[in-house]
């Protein structure tokens, strides 16, 4: 007998607020600063003004054939955790010398190849307009799924 659950309906992701994985594994908690020291504050307040104020207008690309991108992207929940990678990390590497290069070639790049991709981007069905993003079916675990044998590859 094969148990599916329902979907979830998301119309709003943020990141902290997904699962962390494993049962039982307890939140990271926040380590503060140093005393004495400050954090520095973000250039962006959210992933949304990062996104309008400097990830589009830096990504002139031409759209159509094998690039497609949705104005609706917050809509796109594989999208919005793509884009909040980015910010995040754009966050933490504009302070460091070499990071904006770092940044470019290690993390933009490949999230834009992904996010881009018209064939199998998070907005493939975004062709013409936007189109609500499907998500993958999946079924609930058996409650003993834990306990199945781990694989080594020691030795293969």
């Amino acid at each position: 007998m094969t148990v599916t659950t329902a979907q979830p309906s998301v119309t709003r992701w943020e990141e902290d607020a997904l699962p962390l994985p494993g049962l039982g594994t307890p939140a990271p908690t926040r380590t503060p600063p140093p005393p004495g020291t400050r954090p520095a504050t973000p250039r962006f307040s959210d992933v949304a003004n990062f996104v309008q104020r400097y990830l589009a207008p830096a990504t002139a690309t031409r759209l159509g054939g094998p690039v497609v991108w949705c104005p609706r992207w917050w809509e796109h929940p594989g999208a919005v955790l793509r884009l909040s990678a980015l910010w995040r990390s754009w966050e933490l590497l504009r302070l460091q010398p070499g990071g904006m290069s770092t940044w470019w070639v290690s993390h933009y790049d490949p999230h834009m190849r992904v996010l881009l991709d018209a064939d199998r981007g998070p907005f493939y069905r975004c062709q013409k307009a936007h189109t609500p993003a499907g998500a993958l079916r999946t079924e609930a675990p058996p409650p003993d799924w834990r306990a199945a044998p781990t694989f080594s590859l020691e030795g293969a």
